[in-house]
């Protein structure tokens, strides 16, 4: 396959997810904060959404990122 990654790109990849789970946690504090202050609800779901994805884009390429790593050593 010949597929590899580096050490710094594997490093990109943790601070990627990273950023993608603070992403999340911005996303949901703030529609809760709407909804405290009386948004509605089901308006505020698909923010809620949009940051449970946002994680698990971060989670999956962080996977990825990881697997690439471990072919390198594998080969």
């Amino acid at each position: 396959m010949g597929a590899s990654l580096s050490k710094n790109k594997l490093d990109k990849a943790h601070q990627f997810e990273e950023k993608m789970n603070a992403r999340r946690n911005t996303e949901k504090e703030a529609a809760i904060s709407r909804m405290q202050n009386g948004s509605d609800v089901k308006s505020e779901l698909p923010y809620i959404d949009f940051a449970k994805h946002l994680e698990h884009i971060g989670d999956h390429a962080l996977n990825i990122a990881q697997a690439l790593r471990l072919i390198k050593y594998k080969n």
